[in-house]
This record gives structure tokens, C-alpha cells and sequence, in this order.
């Protein structure tokens, strides 16, 4: 099978998605457990299909979290707290 054809395939460990996501490997296991994040058990074993990662994550991004940030800012300067 060509080399590329399997990257497209690849399934991730929970340590290695845990550092492609940049959070903990607690975090990824309490996500699989809460049903949060995509994944697949193998025995005992989790892992995560990359392209259903990538997918979960488009579907995470808010189109009105820059203009959020900027609301979250005023409303704290208006409160004092900056």
C-alpha cells in the first residue's frame, strides 16, 4: 500500500494526538470518555482517526469568536478589570 495512502489512514495515540491538539493526554482520555472527541477502541487501546480530528475541529470553529474576543475585552475594561 502506498505510503501516502496510509498517512491518509492514520489512527493516533492518545499521547500523540494529545500533542498534535497541544492539551494533555488527560484531557484527550476524559474527551474519548464524555464521547467529546471522536475515537475508536482497539482491545483496551484508544485511537483517533486524523480526518475525523480535523472534521470534529471545523466543526468547533465559531465564525463569531474574533468579534466574542473583542466583546469579552470592552466588557472587562468597562468593569475595571483592565
Amino acid at each position: 500500500m502506498d505510503s501516502a495512502v496510509l498517512n491518509e489512514k492514520r489512527l493516533l495515540s492518545p499521547e500523540k494526538l494529545a500533542e498534535y491538539l497541544d492539551v494533555s493526554r488527560k484531557t484527550i482520555y476524559r474527551w474519548a470518555v464524555c464521547g467529546i472527541i471522536p475515537c475508536v477502541r482497539l482491545g483496551k487501546s484508544l485511537r483517533f482517526d486524523k480526518a475525523e480530528i480535523d472534521q470534529w475541529i471545523e466543526g468547533k470553529k465559531d465564525p463569531g469568536s474574533a468579534r466574542f474576543g473583542s466583546l469579552r475585552m470592552r466588557a472587562y475594561r468597562t468593569k475595571g478589570i483592565m
